[in-house]
């Protein structure tokens, strides 16, 4: 992108863990294990996790065409910003939210598996990904991902320059906005 930088004016977010109502891929095997109360995790250790909800991206696209600066080859930084919720979470967070958001009464359970399992257990989903010809929830790259240090990012630069404020804070009121989708298409049921 910034090849083109003089050239072509440009603006580049750069969006963390993104959910939506809708999803049909990665948000449908969370919600089954939100309903078992039983969720899976790699290791034992509590990472940090940025998300933001797909109408807070949509916010962030309209206000960066607006009042973005735009990219230059010769400022690293210009141009460039990160949009999310502004609270860290953790992924036990992240479940215990997904949890209430389809009205479970109990916390969920987390089951840690060995973090030396992740690349093997995303091998064998590609596999039944392609048997199947279903494209996986797990692979390799999303094995690697899952047990990295962090995956997180600050809203700052968005929120001072583009006016940026995240709709839905805290992560529990875009979770059931989520839900609210997957109830009304009868996907889930009504707790």
């Amino acid at each position: 992108m910034r090849v083109f930088a003089g050239r072509v004016h440009s603006v580049i977010l750069r969006p963390p863990i993104l959910y939506r109502p809708g999803d049909r891929v990665n948000l449908p095997p969370l919600l089954a294990m939100a309903r078992l109360g039983l969720f899976v995790k790699p290791g034992l250790r509590r990472r940090p996790f940025s998300f933001i909800h797909v109408e807070d991206l949509c916010l962030a696209l309209e206000q960066a065409l607006e009042r973005g600066e735009t990219v230059r080859p010769e400022e690293l930084s210009r141009g460039v910003y990160f949009v999310a919720d502004p609270d860290v979470h953790t992924w036990d967070g992240f479940c215990a939210a997904l949890s209430l958001a389809i009205g479970c009464r109990r916390p969920a359970r987390m089951l840690p598996l060995p973090e030396a399992l992740a690349p093997a257990v995303g091998q064998v989903a590609e596999w039944i990904g392609r048997w199947t010809g279903e494209q996986p929830l797990l692979n390799r790259d999303k094995a690697r991902e899952m047990v990295a240090e962090a995956w997180t990012c600050a809203p700052d630069r968005a929120i001072r320059e583009l006016g940026f404020r995240s709709r839905w804070v805290p992560l529990q009121a875009g979770l059931e906005d989520a839900v609210g989708w997957y109830r009304a298409e009868g996907l889930i049921p009504y707790a």
